[in-house]
């Protein structure tokens, strides 16, 4: 079955950017950048805390494109033994780093969000309350409500 296209609305992508940045200030950890793209790989929607490096600003675009250009969450290329070389792609945006996350409504992908500023994903046995940039990324799909 292929995946239709349609979009997240602005609302959503803002919503979706404050939980997020809402959730980081909570847990007191490193400062992030979050970044919403519609289904067209364009930026709806943006947020960064008052002392992110200026890296995660372009970070958090470029893997919110990634997982919307390849159709996966980022995590799972960052989750390799070998990830992929993105320079075999073809285009400087690829990113393997997790913290790009889909935004589907069953079949349909609405767009995609990244994060950056923490740890990618949260290593074994880490049990800091600090959320990583994946974690965090998650957490901006409860206001939109999708899966």
């Amino acid at each position: 079955m292929s995946l239709i296209l349609q979009s997240i609305s602005y609302e959503d992508a803002q919503a979706a950017v404050a939980v997020i940045i809402h959730e980081a200030q909570a847990d007191k950890g490193e400062d992030i950048a979050v970044a919403v793209v519609g289904r067209n790989g364009q930026l709806m929607a943006f947020g960064a805390m008052s002392w992110v490096k200026p890296i995660s600003i372009s970070l958090a675009q470029n893997k919110a494109y990634t997982a919307l250009a390849l159709q996966r969450d980022t995590v799972e290329y960052h989750k390799r033994a070998t990830p992929p070389d993105p320079a075999n792609f073809g285009d400087p945006r690829i990113c393997f780093l997790a913290g790009g996350i889909l935004i589907k409504d069953r079949d349909h992908i609405l767009g995609a969000i990244g994060v950056s500023g923490r740890n990618a994903f949260r290593l074994e046995g880490d049990e800091s309350s600090q959320k990583s940039d994946d974690e965090l990324a998650r957490e901006g799909l409860v206001p939109i409500g999708t899966d």
